[in-house]
């Protein structure tokens, strides 16, 4: 029988600097489901590993970009290995380059803004009903239909920049570009999103 708890974790390591709001902002769109956050900022990978061991969870979400995509194949390497039951890969890496994910050992890959097909996700696997497809690719969803980040997920402790020392909370707005630039977010997103005020704090 599948656990009921989901982690969201990363591959970023180091410092700790800005809390993951990509991974705080997933969680905030999943209700009645124990979810914790491992951030991989602060700890070592070994901790990282433990952690998520030693939590049980059948399901692990981990989001990356390029300069992050052999530590986190490699980590999606020794989940499986370690009998995890699904994986999935989200992010502007697996975005570009599902295929590569798949090849990895993830379950499934989220190629796009996983804001409403996550949840959606995450329920089918915890009742059992399996997609045949590995690499989905959801709509575009309606920023002011999301819900609002709940930062009561993760503690903002120890997060400082290298100039400021407070913690700096990051911030949905939009997404997309505001010109026509050729950058990853503009074919991802083409047409500039805002978010309403509700929605940001």
């Amino acid at each position: 029988m599948i656990s009921d708890k989901i982690i969201l974790t990363n591959v970023q390591f180091g410092k700790k600097k800005t809390p993951p709001i990509t991974l705080v902002h997933l969680a905030s769109q999943i209700k009645n489901t124990p979810i914790e956050i491992v951030d991989s900022q602060g700890i070592s990978p070994a901790d990282q590993r433990d952690k998520i061991l030693n939590s049980k969870a059948d399901i692990i979400c981990i989001s990356f970009m390029t300069n992050e995509s052999k530590k986190a194949y490699d980590f999606t390497k020794f989940l499986k290995m370690k009998g995890i039951m699904y994986i999935i890969h989200g992010g502007i890496h697996p975005t570009m380059f599902p295929d590569a994910s798949i090849n990895s050992g993830a379950d499934f890959v989220i190629s796009g803004e996983a804001d409403k097909i996550f949840p959606q996700l995450i329920n089918n696997l915890r009742n059992g009903q399996i997609p045949e497809i590995k690499i989905i690719k959801p709509s575009l969803p309606d920023l002011s239909s999301l819900s609002s980040v709940d930062w009561s997920n993760i503690s903002l402790t120890g997060y400082s920049s290298y100039f400021i020392r407070d913690v700096q909370i990051p911030l949905f707005s939009s997404r997309g570009c505001v010109g026509r630039c050729r950058c990853l977010s503009s074919k991802l997103s083409p047409k500039l999103k805002l978010s309403f005020c509700n929605n940001i704090f």
